[in-house]
């Protein structure tokens, strides 16, 4: 959870680090302030409902 102080509302990022890489924001939800997190195997995971491939997938509440 990220809180980005008085002027905005709390979001939630989710942050993969994958085989030493720079760390990649794969999730991101905004007024949000709490995360569901399920893996369904090495490859998938279930964030707030929302299922992402990892490395390749991404969610962005603003371009989705």
């Amino acid at each position: 959870m990220t809180n980005g102080g008085a002027t905005t509302s709390y979001a939630v990022r989710g942050e993969l680090n994958f085989n030493n890489d720079k760390p990649k924001n794969i999730y991101w939800q905004y007024r949000v302030e709490t995360a569901s997190i399920k893996w369904l195997d090495n490859d998938t995971v279930i964030v707030n409902n929302v299922e992402l491939d990892v490395p390749n997938d991404t969610y962005d509440y603003r371009r989705n």
